[in-house]
């Protein structure tokens, strides 16, 4: 059981490190609602549950080795989280200039999983986090690590991805309520450039 508590602590520490998951889903469960945003939360916790995995097989140092690679594999992420931040972007100035049916930016069950697994596989840094994480836990234990040390490791980590963003989409759906249909356009533009933002950061870090 240890190895589950260590791994709950370190996948908590990772959910607090607030990045472009936290924004989408934020944007989704204020404009859609907390069911909506609940699927996108599925949508995200599949996508960590498979870097998990892939970091308790050991495949992050493939991107530790390659570094080209993984400047590519930015890059690809980069682009997907600034054509959706320019979607969102784009889809709050039709709201703000009275555009009914131009652009729908609301994100209905599936589009929303689809989106949160998409934007979660899109950050390779995620998987080499959980390596480095991983690696580092089992290295300072007395004992070399056991598989089911490893497998509670990451069931740990893992577990804590939906406890957090069911507290979270429940958080941004609750003061949706709260905030006036004319703030809308304002805070979801907001978030589009913040996803931008981010994507570009985290692609330019990875080149240095």
């Amino acid at each position: 059981m240890n190895a589950f508590k260590e791994g709950l602590k370190l996948g908590f520490m990772f959910q607090f490190i607030i990045g472009p998951i936290c924004f989408f889903l934020l944007q989704v469960s204020i404009k859609d609602g907390f069911i909506v945003a609940l699927w996108g939360s599925i949508g995200v916790s599949i996508g960590d549950g498979i870097f998990i995995i892939l970091a308790i097989l050991g495949l992050g140092t493939i991107f530790e080795k390659f570094q080209k690679l993984k400047q590519i594999s930015c890059f690809i992420g980069m682009l997907i989280l600034s054509l959706y931040g320019l979607y969102i972007i784009f889809g709050a100035l039709m709201q703000d200039f009275g555009t009914k049916e131009t652009l729908k930016v609301s994100l209905h069950s599936f589009k929303a999983l689809f989106y949160g697994l998409i934007i979660t596989l899109s950050n390779p840094i995620t998987i080499l986090y959980w390596s480095s994480s991983f690696a580092i836990n089992l290295a300072s234990r007395k004992e070399k690590g056991s598989k089911k040390e490893i497998y509670l490791l990451g069931f740990g980590a893992f577990i804590t991805t939906p406890i957090f963003l069911i507290v979270w989409v429940g958080f941004g759906a609750y003061f949706g309520k709260l905030i006036p249909q004319s703030f809308m356009p304002y805070i979801q533009g907001s978030i589009g450039v913040l996803l931008i933002y981010y994507g570009i950061k985290t692609y330019l870090k990875v080149r240095k």
